[in-house]
This record gives C-alpha cells, sequence and structure tokens, in this order.
C-alpha cells in the first residue's frame, strides 16, 4: 500500500509537471500569435509607413527590459562587436564643448591613436572636418563625424591659441581603454594596472608585463583591479593559472540548459606559486575581476585589499541571430572554488512586469572556506581581506572637474598650463607648486566660479519642511545666521582641499605629458589603497598571517 501511495505521488508530480509545461508552451504560442498579428495589423492598417526595424527593435528592447541587465540585443554585427569589445573607429581622443569658445575643443588624445600621431593637444579648438564648420555644433555631432571606417582619411581644421592649422588624418580602431594603463616597480614590489577582461589576450599582456617586472627584481607583486568591469571567463582563468597549479577547478557555470554549464580548469604549468600577491579592488570590480580577485581569495594564494567588489555572478553567452543581429543573454550563474556565488543582487519580476533588483539580505548569505579553512560568504561580491574606505570627494573639486562649468576655468588653466611647458618633470617626481596653485586659485575666484554646496541645499530643504510645518516664522532669525554663515567663500574651499585639488590637476597635467600612463604613475604617489598594500607586502609575518586565519 505505501508503495502505491509513492507510485501514484510520482505519477501525479509528472502529470502536474507535465501540465505545467503544456500550458506555458501554449501560452508562447499564444502571445508570439497575438505579437504577430498586431504588427501585421499596425503595418498593413496604420495611418504612416511603419518603419519595421524601429518598431520591432523597440519590442525586443522593452522585451529585455524585464531581464537582467547583461541581456542585451545587438541589431548588427558593427554594434555587436563595439559593445563587446569595447572598440569603434575614429581617431582616439575625448572632446567635449566648451562654453567660453563656443566650439568643441580637445580634452584628451590617447597615447599611440591617430589624434596623437597628428599632434592634437589639449584645448585644441575643431573649426572644420573636411570643410565642414563645426562653430557651435554640439559634441555629439562632432564625435559621429570623427567617427568612421577605419582606414578613412579627413582633414581636420583646428586652432591653437592665435594659430590655425590643418591636420590630415586617417582614422583607425580605437580600444577605448588600454588594457594595461601602467605596470612598474616600486622598489622591489611589482605593480600591473588591467583595466578590463574583454580582450582576447588580457592575460597574455598581464604574463608578459609579470615576466618583465621579475626580470627587473620584483619579489612581490600588486594586480590592481580597481574600476575592472571584467569580462571574458577564460581570460581570468588564464591570469589565476599563472599563480597556482595546473589542474585545479577555478570556475563553474550552471544553467537552465546542461550545455550551458562548464567547468574551468588551470590547464598549463604556473609561472610562480610563491611570490607574495596582494590584488586591489573596489566596488566597480566586476565579473571576470571577481573570478580572478575571489579564486586566489579561496585558494588563499592573495591577499585581497580595498573594498567590496560589485558582486556579478552571472554568465552570459553570445548567440547569432539572422541577418547578422546578436543576442547576448544571461544563461546561468558561476561558482568559484570554495564553491559560492558572490551575485550580489536578485532580478524579482514586478507586479508591473518589470524586473526589479533587491540586495540578498546578509542573514540569507551562506558560510564558505578556503582551502586554508578561512571563511568566506556567497553572494553581495568579494569582500576583501583587508577594507579600506576611500576618501570622500570634496564638493568643490567635484565640481571644478566633473560638472559643467561655464567659465571652463579649471579646463583652461590646465590647458594653458600644459602650452606654456614644454616639458615636464616624470610622473614620479612632479607635483603641482604653491605657486601654481595661487595662480589656479586666484584665477577660479576672478572667473567667478560657482558651485552648489551640500550644506545649502540641505538648509534649502530643511527651510521648506520648516515653512509646511509652520515652525519657520519661530526660528526664522536662527535660519538667517545659518545661511549667512553658509555663503560660499571660494577662497576658504580653495584653501581647505588645497592638497586633493593640486592632485587632481597634476593628473590631468600628466595625460598631456605622459598620456594615461602618466596619470595612473603619478596617482600611486597619493594612493592609500596601494600604499596599504606596499606595508601588507613589506610585513612578510603579517602576510602569511592574513592567509592562515
Amino acid at each position: 500500500m505505501k508503495r502505491l501511495i509513492i507510485v501514484l505521488v510520482a505519477a501525479l508530480g509528472f502529470v502536474v509537471g507535465y501540465s505545467q509545461e503544456k500550458d506555458h508552451n501554449f501560452e508562447v504560442i499564444k502571445n508570439l500569435d497575438i505579437f504577430n498579428n498586431v504588427y501585421k495589423s499596425l503595418d498593413v492598417m496604420f495611418v504612416d509607413t511603419l518603419n519595421p526595424e524601429q518598431v520591432i527593435g523597440t519590442a525586443i528592447k522593452g522585451m529585455l527590459s524585464q531581464m537582467d541587465p547583461y541581456t542585451e540585443f545587438y541589431p548588427n554585427e558593427n554594434e555587436y562587436k563595439k559593445g563587446l569589445q569595447g572598440t569603434y573607429a575614429g581617431i582616439g581622443a575625448t572632446i567635449h564643448y566648451s562654453f567660453t569658445q563656443k566650439n568643441v575643443v580637445v580634452d584628451e588624445p590617447f597615447d599611440g591613436s591617430p589624434a596623437a600621431k597628428a599632434g592634437l593637444r589639449k584645448g585644441d579648438i575643431i573649426l572644420e572636418i573636411d570643410k565642414e564648420g563645426m562653430e557651435g555644433k554640439a559634441t555629439s555631432y562632432v564625435s559621429s563625424h570623427l567617427r568612421g571606417e577605419a582606414g578613412t582619411t579627413f582633414v581636420l581644421k583646428i586652432k591653437r591659441k592665435d594659430k590655425v592649422m590643418k591636420l590630415k588624418i586617417t582614422r583607425e580602431q580605437i580600444k577605448t581603454t588600454a588594457l594595461i594603463p601602467y605596470y612598474g616597480l616600486k622598489g622591489d614590489i611589482g605593480y600591473v594596472s588591467l583595466s578590463s577582461f574583454v580582450n582576447e589576450g588580457a592575460s597574455k599582456e598581464v604574463r608578459r608585463a609579470f615576466i618583465d617586472l621579475k626580470n627587473k627584481g620584483a619579489k612581490k607583486i600588486v594586480i590592481d583591479l580597481r574600476g575592472n568591469g571584467g569580462g571574458l571567463i577564460t581570460e581570468a582563468v588564464d591570469m589565476v593559472n599563472m599563480f597556482v597549479p595546473k589542474g585545479l577547478d577555478i570556475v563553474s557555470t550552471k544553467g537552465k540548459l546542461d550545455r550551458a554549464n562548464s567547468t574551468y580548469t588551470t590547464t598549463v604549468e604556473p609561472i610562480d606559486t610563491v611570490i607574495p600577491l596582494v590584488v586591489l579592488v573596489d566596488k566597480n570590480s566586476a565579473s571576470a575581476s571577481e573570478i580572478f580577485a575571489g579564486s586566489l581569495q579561496d585558494l588563499d594564494r592573495a591577499v585581497i585589499i580595498g573594498q567590496r567588489t560589485y558582486g556579478k555572478g552571472l554568465v552570459q553567452r553570445a548567440l547569432e541571430l539572422p541577418f547578422g543581429a546578436n543576442l547576448k543573454l544571461t544563461v546561468g550563474k558561476y561558482y568559484i572554488p570554495s564553491g559560492r556565488c558572490i551575485q550580489a543582487l536578485q532580478y524579482n519580476r514586478s507586479d508591473k512586469g518589470k524586473y526589479e533588483k533587491d540586495d540578498i539580505p546578509d542573514s540569507l548569505t551562506t558560510a564558505f572556506k578556503t582551502k586554508n579553512g578561512r571563511e568566506v560568504r556567497d553572494g553581495r561580491g568579494i569582500k576583501p581581506d583587508i577594507e579600506v574606505k576611500l576618501d570622500t570627494m570634496s564638493n568643490i573639486a567635484f565640481y571644478l572637474s566633473e560638472i559643467v562649468d561655464s567659465t571652463d576655468t579649471y579646463f583652461d588653466w590646465v590647458s594653458n598650463y600644459c602650452q606654456s611647458h614644454e616639458s615636464i618633470a616624470q610622473p614620479s617626481e612632479f607635483e603641482i607648486t604653491d605657486e601654481d596653485y595661487a595662480d589656479f586659485r586666484q584665477k577660479v575666484i576672478d572667473n567667478k566660479f560657482k558651485y552648489d554646496r551640500v550644506s545649502s541645499e540641505y538648509l534649502k530643504r530643511l527651510t521648506e519642511a520648516a515653512k509646511s510645518e509652520g515652525y519657520y516664522d519661530d526660528a526664522k532669525d536662527e535660519f538667517a545666521a545659518l545661511e549667512a554663515k553658509l555663503n560660499h567663500n571660494i577662497g576658504s574651499d580653495l584653501d581647505k582641499n588645497k592638497e586633493e585639488i593640486k592632485t587632481m590637476i597634476a593628473s590631468d597635467i600628466m595625460t598631456y605629458y605622459y598620456f594615461r600612463r602618466g596619470m595612473a604613475e603619478y596617482l600611486l604617489k597619493h594612493d592609500k589603497i596601494f600604499d596599504k598594500a606596499v606595508e601588507i607586502l613589506g610585513n612578510e609575518e603579517e602576510y602569511r598571517k592574513i592567509l592562515a586565519q
């Protein structure tokens, strides 16, 4: 009798499962048929002629908006390559609109780019592109004319101070960022910064840099993955393989379909399994960066320093669609050596039919063990072994560097400095002098630079709340006194944040003379997270203690 009940329950489960699958398949067929008929009706009867690519493309985007943010549709091969590889064809320079010049100006040519080869410099005013005037044009308009097919040539007319020049430039395929912006030595510590795992060959470039550093005397290594948004799993595994033995399972992926499941194993003999190693991460380190850092943490092979990482534990695959279109979609989750998945967000379908992201609460995370028995947890990204908080950027520095400034004070001062100095000291030695900063400070004041202070914004909100609740009249004098104290004092703010702003200016100047590699080398001198890595690597006992805890 008991066996009969079990058989009946099993049979009922099969029937229910079969029924649910049948219902699902019917719903799919029904709704595809409805969609097909809606479009046919629009195409035949709507008063205006439809643009099929635009209308159906919008429908596809609407459908994908219910998925996670990593599932993306690319209507053609060029868009797919650009999205996947981070490349485009153009001159290789950043530009922006200058309010004082009423023109788009060159901001930063990239090292080795057509812009750099042609001699473009920060502050050059773009007047014409192939005889078409660019005066007063928006940044997007100028950018679209600078870009084009790789190998095509055009004439660029610019103004530099009082001199007008014409430059012949040939467009090339441009990488948006160098894979390794900078690597070098500080004493016996080798430093390698990797910006992305997107391109095949990222691990080979790190391997070459690592071998070069060892040949130059590096006894310890820092791998900097801050701001690295990830890329190819295979590149992350190959990089891990540089430091751990052959034959280890590093990543396993699991999804709905068996063919989406894979295990990635180290396949070659490592370069060095004993050299002390630190990996730097931050909140923007994601995907393949987390695989690299998390795997070395699980295997107790490196000390991780910085801030908790982004938490992307989802795997995407590319599917080729008809007529050159492509679909990149999430097919599963990945798990690193301890068995944990570090996905930090759940994408839950809301009542409105859209997916909403929710943080996974600490109470739902699970403890796992590293090779040496240290506790690590799944969800919420990779927690560093040593957490170092970043200094908050001052409000005035943020507005000077990031916000659109109608006076162009910051950019113009930096451009003028660069164009009036034929050469400067190396990044490891250069600093803005107090005299330079005094000149900059006076220029900011003379140009009547303005910015919104956070304290003033909060006072405004508090005043509005007091008025709505009827308390303002009784406290009017106190509000007036507080407002007077919070009035802008640009000179005082510039003095208070002098060192921060000097560092910001100097790092910008570096890109003019030494490109991004110079900026990266200069900023290391003011990098307290890198300083922490140097401290840990300089204390062998502490380093080993962290990995053994």
